[in-house]
């Protein structure tokens, strides 16, 4: 329980702080080139998710007393290697360059706490996309929350817009664009990770492999290329250079803030593997609200009755929505 509690705190701890590295970059310091902040994003994740499988790996081999080749009839049966599943990581690639590259874009045109809100809405999308285009019917308790999340966004918008230069309706549709691109890469996540398993299952000399860091690394280097590439074409790659090596600080808090963000991750994943995915997203909604409002306070930004009104009618849903997941699960269980 200890553990739990200590792998909690890390989540809220780095997530958060992750958050307020970024704000302070975007705003106070007017980082402009969100293409080249997204590149440098997708190299950075390249490196740690190296390090990570790497290390992984690592231990695995040295904490196994097993040698995974065979003689067979006096011959000596080589290991076997995992064909990668290249379209499944093509696809990782592609819409997490999106959804982080519109997600980094619509800074521009929106305040930090409403795109938190926003970051917050995934299941506002997973419903209108699933009732719209695929035919899907929720209980009434998932459409109720979706009403109360969408209000709370209406209200907030609206009285960013009045009481912020920073808010405008363009960082709406681009964060909704990134936002469902976001949920589809949870999708392609999920297919690559099948894949792997499925091959894995069918080789069992490539059991100790991580697909997770396998997705995670790939999908981030795939990414890499795409974006380096969008990068160069919006002319920001060398005008982001200049700006690097002009304002020297700025590399080191992007290297703070995406680090912070990926070991919050990874403590993020093993909260879910010590409970389960229900608690993972309470701690993800907690560090959330947490993050709005020390958002609102550190950075002066302007706050009245509406924007509480419209937080809590948001967080609400949220919480809603959470409770009816846990339903289904205690349900089906």
């Amino acid at each position: 329980m200890s553990q739990l509690f200590v792998l909690i705190g890390a989540v809220l701890f780095f997530e958060i702080s992750s958050a307020l590295v970024q704000e302070y970059v975007v705003y106070d310091k007017k980082f402009p080139y969100e293409w080249f902040s997204t590149l440098i994003q997708f190299l950075m994740y390249c490196g740690f998710a190296f390090v990570q499988n790497y290390w992984r790996s690592n231990l695995i081999q040295s904490n196994s007393n097993e040698i995974h080749t065979k003689k067979n009839n006096g011959r000596q049966q080589k290991q076997s290697k995992l064909v990668p599943p290249w379209g499944a990581y093509i696809k990782v690639g592609v819409v997490t360059v999106v959804a982080r590259g519109f997600g980094n874009w619509a800074f521009q045109y929106m305040t930090f706490a409403l795109k938190v809100l926003f970051m917050s809405s995934k299941p506002v999308v997973v419903i209108i996309v699933g009732v719209l285009f695929m035919g899907k019917r929720y209980p009434l308790k998932d459409y109720i929350s979706t009403i109360m999340m969408l209000l709370g966004l209406l209200v907030f918008s609206i009285e960013d817009s009045r009481h912020s230069s920073n808010s405008s309706s363009y960082g709406v549709i681009i964060m909704t664009i990134a936002q469902v691109f976001d949920a589809l890469k949870s999708e392609y996540q999920e297919q690559a990770l099948r894949i792997l398993d499925h091959a894995k299952q069918q080789d069992r000399s490539q059991a100790n492999i991580s697909s997770e860091a396998l997705v995670s690394l790939w999908g981030s280097l795939i990414g890499t290329i795409i974006t380096l590439i969008i990068t160069i074409f919006m002319g920001q790659l060398l005008p982001g250079i200049d700006y690097l090596i002009s304002n020297p600080i700025i590399l080191p808090l992007l290297f703070v803030q995406y680090l912070l963000s990926y070991i919050a991750s990874v403590a993020l994943l093993s909260v879910i593997i010590l409970t389960d995915a229900f608690t993972s997203s309470v701690v993800t909604t907690v560090r959330k609200g947490v993050s709005v409002v020390l958002s609102l306070f550190i950075f002066g930004n302007s706050i009245n009755f509406q924007h509480v009104i419209a937080c809590i009618t948001f967080f609400a849903g949220v919480a809603l929505n959470m409770y009816t997941k846990k339903e289904k699960t205690v349900k089906k269980s």
